[in-house]
């Protein structure tokens, strides 16, 4: 088996993207941690706020994600983001088939 890494962002109402896939998990992380740092430099306003979660793992190894939090001043409340990591097992060139493991 051999395991992809696939960034996902989930912008909610319905928007969901895939960023990349990656053979390694730090670069996967760190694409993923560029993309949230990126996204940030949008609230550092005055009365802007911007709220990063810690690293959290999805059920059954499925794959890990943050959510980020943000609020513009003028904005009544706040909204959020999702990136995934998510892990995908493909088997071996020899068995001509892939495996989701527990995508979520």
């Amino acid at each position: 088996m051999t395991r992809k890494f696939v960034n996902v962002i989930d912008h909610g109402s319905m928007a969901v993207f895939c960023t990349g896939v990656y053979n390694d998990f730090e670069k996967a992380l760190g694409a993923t941690m560029f993309d949230i740092y990126d996204f940030k430099d949008n609230y550092r306003k005055e009365g802007d706020f911007f709220d990063i979660s810690d690293l959290e793992e999805l059920d059954c190894d499925g794959g890990v994600y943050i959510i980020t939090r943000f609020k513009a001043e003028t904005w009544n409340e706040p909204d959020e983001r999702i990136y995934y990591i998510l892990f995908l097992d493909e088997a071996d060139e020899d068995k001509g088939s892939c495996e989701y493991d527990c995508i979520a």
